[in-house]
């Protein structure tokens, strides 16, 4: 059984504003580390092997997801 795979945005308060569930993507792995632009409007999610980038409209306020960079030298994020 696969665990529970997602990208969640809260706002200020703690409150769930949207999530990104990818529990049914077979090439995504564990999340392990993310980093946000100055402006917060855009936030980069390091998995393995990917990047997986989100926008946050002005107009709407909601996020979305738009695009996934495949890194074929392995792990993206380095502690």
């Amino acid at each position: 059984m696969r665990l529970l795979l997602q990208v969640v945005f809260y706002d200020a308060n703690g409150r769930q504003l949207q999530a990104f569930d990818y529990s049914t993507d077979e090439a995504a792995r564990d999340f392990s580390c993310a980093a946000m632009n100055p402006s917060n409007d855009t936030a980069v999610v390091g998995a393995y092997n990917r990047l997986y980038v989100f926008s946050l409209s002005n107009s709407t306020g909601v996020w979305q997801h738009m695009a996934v960079k495949q890194v074929s030298s392995g792990c993206v994020c380095m502690h």
